[in-house]
């Protein structure tokens, strides 16, 4: 049998144990929840353990893996590239148990995986009809030159990820005043997409992508975070570029309403940092008066703050 062994590796704090977020059920970035029990198990290669609430059990489970595949297939919690028995796949919870599935999103020997479907342990997860062979290859894509540019968002807020054509690549008005979102129904996505109005007074195909960090004319840097806590991304503009106090003293927050972006609201930023210290919805380098910095839920409220 293939499986993968769930023993001890990191302790995340905060995610189980003591600390503001003890008992918190969301899991640490790169922490996947393999056990089903909402607790974050240990992220990186090597052996992993449940989360316990004090730390990880000593004992490891197996984890089943999918059959058919390539010896050593799953080496690893994702691939990018795949080979003729070797898939491209990922750890994503698709149905909304708050579990993460192996979900494989292409096999070179098999045109319908990433066409027509999506496999998740034995069953078929659908895709949306109408797009090119293999178009839908991985969880994202942000070339047009591998197909339509999307990304895995819950827009739709029932905690099932949907997927969300930010991008035809030969339609010039998704990703200018629209997205498709192909609402998840929990054994697929549906076959006829939402249109997802987006803010007007932006250049044409200004938000093709699901995040922007570089800006020009009226195309600013914006990303889908959960400001509010109500498990629904919210259209984040962190910098118009031609706004010198946007990005500075405050981004402006589209809200999502469960079926489109509301109006602008401004959202505050720290002061005493540099102008345009805060253009994106994080920085990883620093300098004088402009911080390292990045959106966190570290109270547990569910609605992240700039730390």
């Amino acid at each position: 049998m293939r499986e993968w062994l769930i023993a001890i590796a990191v302790v995340l704090w905060g995610a189980c144990g003591s600390g503001p977020n003890a008992g918190a059920i969301d899991a640490a970035p790169g922490g996947a929840d393999a056990a089903i029990d909402g607790a974050p198990n240990a992220p990186d290669a090597g052996p992993a353990a449940t989360c316990t609430g004090a730390g990880f059990a000593v004992a490891a489970t197996s984890f089943a893996l999918p059959s058919g595949f390539a010896t050593r297939a799953f080496i690893d919690d994702h691939e990018d590239t795949c080979a003729t028995v070797a898939p491209r796949f990922a750890l994503v919870d698709l149905d909304g148990d708050r579990a993460e599935e192996v979900v494989v999103t292409s096999l070179c020997a098999d045109g319908a995986v990433g066409t027509s479907e999506w496999r998740v342990g034995t069953s078929s997860w659908a895709l949306p009809p109408g797009f090119a062979a293999r178009a839908f290859w991985g969880t994202s894509n942000d070339d047009c030159n591998a197909g339509p540019r999307y990304v895995l968002a819950d827009l739709t807020g029932d905690l099932r990820p949907d997927l969300v054509v930010t991008s035809t690549c030969d339609q010039s008005t998704v990703g200018s005043d629209h997205w498709l979102v192909y609402a998840n129904t929990g054994a697929g996505f549906a076959s006829t997409a939402i249109s997802w109005p987006l803010p007007s007074g932006f250049a044409s195909r200004a938000f093709d992508h699901a995040h922007s960090d570089a800006c020009g004319t009226a195309a600013p840097i914006f990303a889908l975070e959960d400001l509010d806590g109500d498990h629904r991304p919210d259209l984040v503009v962190t910098s118009a570029c031609d706004q010198s106090s946007l990005g500075t003293d405050h981004w402006n927050v589209y809200a999502n309403t469960g079926s489109a972006f509301s109006a602008a609201t401004s959202f505050a930023l720290p002061s005493g940092f540099a102008t345009r210290a805060f253009i994106d919805d994080h920085e990883d380098t620093c300098a004088t008066v402009a911080p390292r910095f990045a959106l966190v839920d570290l109270d547990g409220d569910r609605a992240e703050e700039v730390v």
